[in-house]
This record gives C-alpha cells, structure tokens and sequence, in this order.
C-alpha cells in the first residue's frame, strides 16, 4: 500500500468526525434571536397586567357664600375629586344647576344633601300632639347646669299666693322629655359656646294640653325642673317622643310644711259656789255659805 494513504486515512477519519459533530451541535442550538437589523420580526413577550387605577369621587365646594334661595350658579363652585367618598356631599355630576338653596352655604364648603332639602330639626324631635315650648332656666332651677338633651324631667311650680291665700307648690307637669338645652337640641347640632352662654333657656315637648299652663306657672312663678332616673334596661336615652302623662296637681301649701299645733289643754271645771246667808245676831252679821 501506498505510504501516503496510510498517512491520509487518520486525518480523513478526524475530518469525518468534526463534520459529524457540527451536524449534530446545529441541530440542539436554540433559534437564533433576530436583531434590530435583520429582517425576522421579534418575538413579543408577555405583557404584565396593569394595576386599575382607584376610583375618583368629584364634589363641588362653594367659593362664595350663599342664602337661602339663591340659585345653584356653575360659577359659584369649583370641583374637588377624592378618593374615598364624602358622607353627606352630592356628587358632582350629580347636581342640577338653577336649583334653589335650602340652607345657608359658606365659602369653602362643600355642596351637601341638606342643604338642598328644607328641613326642621325642632319638628322632627316633636310627636303628634306635643309642642316645643323653652322656657328660663338658671343653674340653679335647670338642675344644676346638669340637664342634657333626651332627658325627662318633672316641672314644678311655686307660688307667693293661691287659693288659700298662703304660698304653695304644686306638679305642672310630668315625664317631660327636654329636647334642647342652652340651643343645642338632642340630635347633637348645636350653637357656638358664646350663643350657649346667652341662650339660658330649655325647650319642652308638652302636650298641647298643657302649654297654657306651663306658661302661666312659668310666667307668675318659679319654676323648677327635676331630673328622672331613667329605666334600668335603656342603655341609651328615648327618643323625644316619650309618652306625656296627664297633668295633677297636687298642691302643697306652706302650712303643710309645719306640724299641727296640739290643742289647748282643757280648763278644770270650777266648782259651783255655794248659796251666801248672811246672819245676824244682834249687832253682828256674818256670812254662811250654804250648798
């Protein structure tokens, strides 16, 4: 055999094998990456899911001060947006523009439900048959400053005179309900503390019944109010709608204050005196008492 086949056939033999390898490395490569100049269009990869932004709640605040009756003006407010929504406030898209207002409305403040529905705070403390009536109390007369709204109390009444001629007291009224006290009324709205100082008045719910006679005690004596125990099962104080009883008065007069004098302790009873004889004895006389 020739020297240089042999020679040839290792190299032959290496050369086939390199081939062989290739081959098989191109085929488990991974798929080429195309780049921004090539002509392949890019594999895309999946997108992440976008977090959905927080509603937003709009309202309108006031920039001027308004009354009572003035029309809703788009001019007069200016949007706010929360993210929480504000109990109480109308939404902006939600609001007629032209309506009337029910309530007073301050610069800055927001656009709420009652101040476009009339309503009355003293009407919905009343029940049927009973008015508010306040009369003047002091420190001293309104149970030591104590008294809160949803009390009951017991209205009393003094006077210099009565139908004995001598001063009296008597019950005006019981189980009153006190719906307000110094202005501020038992739903919690109430007055500045300088209001409270000057309003130095409680407000009554009295049967219609009795107003003429709460006001004719207030006016021509001195009234006086005494607070209840309340029931032992009420954890809270009842509505302003609590029942009334009827009125009865039961006087009590000065005098009753007094214990009865004992009576006069009885004279002994005299003995009769005897019949007088005078007798004469010459020119003596004497006399002689006879029974």
């Amino acid at each position: 055999m020739n020297s240089r086949l042999l020679f040839a056939l290792p190299a032959l033999a290496l050369a086939l094998i390199a081939v062989v390898l290739a081959i098989i490395g191109f085929m488990r490569a991974p798929a080429p990456v195309s780049s921004p100049g090539s002509g392949l269009s890019p594999v895309a990869a999946p997108a992440e899911p976008q977090p959905a932004a927080p509603p937003r709640h709009e309202y309108l605040v006031a920039t001027v001060a308004m009354s009572p009756g003035d029309e809703l003006d788009a001019e007069h407010f200016q949007s706010i947006s929360s993210d929480t929504p504000i109990e109480g406030a109308i939404p902006a898209d939600a609001v007629t523009f032209g309506q009337p207002l029910a309530a007073m409305i301050q610069a800055g403040e927001l656009l709420r439900q009652e101040q476009m529905e009339p309503s009355s705070l003293v009407r919905s403390l009343l029940k049927p048959g009973t008015q508010a009536i306040a009369i003047p109390v002091n420190d001293v007369s309104g149970v030591g400053g104590l008294l809160k709204p949803g009390d009951e109390v017991n209205v009393y009444a003094s006077f210099d005179r009565s139908d004995k001629n001598e001063p009296a007291a008597l019950t005006v009224l019981r189980n009153v309900v006190v719906i307000a006290v110094k202005g501020v009324a038992y739903s919690g709205e109430g007055v500045s503390e300088d209001e409270r100082r000057r309003n130095a008045s409680v407000v009554l719910a009295v049967p219609d019944d009795h107003v003429a006679a709460l006001l004719l005690a207030s006016n021509e004596g001195d009234v006086r109010l005494a607070a209840l125990a309340g029931a032992e099962s009420d954890a809270q104080p009842a509505t302003a709608q609590a029942i009334v009883d009827a009125n009865n008065p039961d006087p009590t007069y000065l005098n009753d204050l007094f214990p009865t004098p004992p009576p006069p302790p009885r004279a002994a009873p005299s003995r009769p005196a005897g019949s007088r004889v005078q007798v004469f004895e010459g020119a003596e006389q004497r006399s002689v008492y006879v029974r």
